[in-house]
């Protein structure tokens, strides 16, 4: 059974988002832009984890995604890890479980 995408603003309120209709589109480039420098993404039971390098840059950006969407997604469940010695930064995303569709499909910028 193929499931039918949801379109961004239908996956954005599955998950508990409560940006304005006229932030979506900012947020949306956002993460395309982020989440299409990730070297790897697992899917997760419960969301994803994502594999970013270890660079500064990528660390400031990543920072900056978790503090905006901790303030607009509240149900979602940020973690970042940073490996020694400037190795791989590690993103798991986790939400509720009846949004694990629609979070797969936000977060999944330059992913299938």
């Amino acid at each position: 059974m193929t499931t039918q995408p949801l379109l961004f603003a239908d996956a954005l309120q599955r998950i508990g988002c409560e940006l304005t209709p006229e932030a979506l589109d900012t947020r949306r480039a956002m993460l395309e832009t982020l989440f299409a420098q990730a070297e790897e993404r697992q899917d997760l039971e419960n969301g994803l984890r994502y594999r970013f390098a270890g660079d500064d840059a990528t660390l400031d950006a990543l920072f900056g995604m978790i503090a905006a969407e901790r303030t607009c997604c509240s149900s979602l469940r940020l973690t970042l890890q940073a490996e020694p010695q400037s190795g791989p930064l590690w993103l798991e995303i986790i939400g509720p479980a009846e949004a694990v569709t629609a979070l797969q499909q936000v977060f999944n910028a330059g992913h299938n």
